[in-house]
């Protein structure tokens, strides 16, 4: 959902140092009902080499139907992604919410995360363990293609019940049950 234009300068003013009072108009209001805005912010902190910074930069952003009741306001130059926990959290069981599940760039990273740690667990299971000689190679399958092994765990993951009715709130224990139960079989599906 939007903000309106006060929002998106209210979360500004919430993340940086000071934020200039009055935005810039970069072109008006087109035929759409779009204005695209600047506004300068300044940004402090510490440099590398732990001495005091500071920083000036413009954001810019867009405002539909500026000053009017159904105004919507969006940042600009930020392409839109999944990015955070709450884009998950009511995910439902239609094509809509496995495809929210399957692109979330967090949840993405959590099972990344898992995949790596599995691929330690395995190397290190010794043979005693069932299908070891294809589990192992599928962990070296991981560490040399690890977008594509993920894409093919993604995939149980966006599909699991569990995770479904969680969402972002999902715990570790649960992804790691999920990579951990198809394992072998991802083995033998990629012939190994």
């Amino acid at each position: 959902m939007a903000w309106k234009e006060i929002d998106l300068r209210n979360d500004l003013t919430a993340r940086f140092f000071a934020v200039d009072p009055a935005p810039v108009v970069i072109q008006p209001e087109d035929t759409k009902g779009v204005t695209w805005m600047q506004i300068n912010v300044l940004e402090v902190g510490f440099s590398e080499d732990k001495n005091p910074a500071a920083y000036r930069k413009n954001i810019a952003y867009y405002v539909y139907h500026r000053g009017l009741v159904d105004e919507d306001a969006w940042y600009a130059r930020v392409v839109p992604s999944n990015e955070t926990n709450r884009d998950i959290s009511n995910p439902t069981g239609s094509n809509e919410g496995v495809n929210t599940l399957y692109t979330s760039s967090v949840l993405r990273k959590r099972v990344q995360g898992q995949i790596s740690k599995t691929i330690q667990a395995i190397l290190f299971e010794g043979g005693a363990v069932p299908d070891h000689a294809k589990r192992v190679k599928l962990a070296w399958e991981a560490m040399k293609l690890p977008d594509e092994v993920l894409n093919v765990f993604m995939r149980f993951i966006a599909l699991d019940a569990t995770v479904a009715s969680l969402g972002g709130s999902v715990l570790d224990a649960t992804l790691q049950n999920v990579v951990n139960s198809w394992w072998t079989q991802v083995a033998d599906s990629a012939g190994f």
